[in-house]
């Protein structure tokens, strides 16, 4: 019979913030605000993290990591509270500051959870609000009220720290767009389909392809065939693409007026079955040479989902449509 396993050591606040992914100094302004610290304490010893010391912290940052504001999330872990699905206290409205992320007051208390997490690096709790936003809300009501406010705190976080948290918007856009491709179902060809493929890229220059993610996952799951080119695409690059298939639409997404080039975007006749449509904001002031142009997720999927034999009109006039004169 074989000796039980030993216990686990118990661990310095240094090795206990590591663990949890925040710095020292939140460790102890935890103990201090809500009396999470070690149980057990020797006068005159360094303070340690018993294993049950950590399963507490960690059960409290999954609660703040689903949207529960700091002090209701400590009461339910002092209290015991252990059931697997909790009610999520009435999230804070306190904006960012130091190891926080401001999502702003209009904010989601899923996208504060995720923004949390987000800060504190934990990759798998990220994973997991944002399919668990997919699943509540579909794949553009998840964009569009939890993911897009953090992707956006974290961006306000960046501009205003000189270049820090860098790290924390690329494991984001990673999480974001690998939670994508989990959900996305079997890519439907446009050869089985008997439809044309839509074809969405980025224009030349634009880093930001999370968007065109969100409407593959949401065409894929519709059953359109999508042709996905990614992000900064070279004009001549999408043009030949356009030739080889044929496709019943081209997206040309663009996040900012500097990358919103009507140069990049397939001349009009040349392929009389393509629809050229322009989306995103940086197309606002481009005036490009198509009837509208597209600055939201929504109006975009509604352009790729009309009728082939309205391809080439404006789908329902809506807020988020831009004529051109």
């Amino acid at each position: 019979m074989s000796a039980p396993a030993p216990p686990a050591p118990a661990l310095t606040i240094g090795a206990a913030a590591r663990r949890l992914g925040v710095a020292v100094e939140t460790l102890r302004s935890w103990e201090t605000r809500y009396g999470l610290g070690p149980r057990e304490h020797v006068p005159g010893a360094h303070r340690r993290y018993s294993p049950a010391d950590m399963e507490r912290l960690e059960r409290f940052c999954r609660l703040v990591g689903s949207g529960a504001a700091a002090p209701e999330a400590a009461s339910a872990v002092l209290a015991g509270y252990e059931a697997a699905d909790p009610p999520l206290p009435a999230p804070s409205s306190r904006s960012g500051g130091g190891h926080t992320l401001p999502v702003g007051r209009t904010g989601s208390a899923a996208a504060r959870g995720l923004a949390r997490s987000a800060i504190r690096l934990d990759t798998a709790q990220v994973l997991d609000l944002i399919e668990a936003a997919i699943e509540r809300e579909g794949v553009v009501g998840a964009w569009e009220n939890t993911i897009a406010p953090a992707l956006l705190a974290v961006g306000r976080k960046w501009s205003e720290s000189s270049g820090r948290y860098v790290e924390v918007e690329h494991m984001l856009s990673w999480c974001v767009a690998a939670a994508l491709h989990r959900f996305r179902p079997a890519l439907t060809s446009a050869r089985a389909s008997r439809r044309p493929a839509v074809i969405l890229a980025a224009a030349p220059g634009e880093w930001h392809h999370l968007p065109l993610e969100v409407l593959g996952a949401e065409l894929g799951r519709r059953g359109v065939p999508v042709c996905m080119l990614g992000a900064a695409v070279p004009t001549e690059a999408l043009r030949a693409a356009v030739r080889r298939i044929e496709p019943s639409r081209v997206l040309v997404w663009s996040q900012t007026a500097a990358t919103a080039d009507p140069a990049c975007l397939p001349a009009a006749g040349a392929r009389a079955r393509s629809a050229t449509l322009p989306a995103g904001p940086g197309w606002l002031r481009a005036r490009p040479p198509v009837p509208f142009v597209l600055t939201s997720l929504d109006a975009a999927l509604e352009a790729c989902l009309v009728d082939q034999s309205e391809s080439r009109t404006a789908p329902n006039r809506r807020h988020d449509l831009v004529e051109e004169d």
